[in-house]
């Protein structure tokens, strides 16, 4: 008999203001996840995310943009200063 174990995933938002990154709304795997407020400055809010995969012992990580801004030049400026979104949890 075969046993699949479910994958399981973690993930944080990131929001780029002209603060810098802030941490937004997390879940911690197996835990219900935990909504912050959005910061009314935003320009872009991505996912950090990892999941692992039991049945291959392997973890996959990404970031994704999910919202940006349309003031395209305070977007460049931000990321510029800024850079990347942090890659933790």
């Amino acid at each position: 008999m075969l046993f699949r174990m479910a994958l399981g995933e973690e993930w944080t938002e990131w929001h780029l203001t002209p603060r810098g990154w802030e941490k937004g709304s997390f879940q911690i795997d197996g835990q219900p996840s935990t909504s912050r407020p959005i910061p009314t400055d935003r320009v872009v809010t991505a996912r950090y995310w990892n999941a692992v995969d039991a049945k291959r012992f392997g973890i996959v990580e990404n970031v994704k943009d999910t919202w940006e801004s349309d003031d395209k030049p305070l977007v460049h400026h931000l990321r510029q200063k800024f850079g990347p979104p942090p890659e933790k949890l």
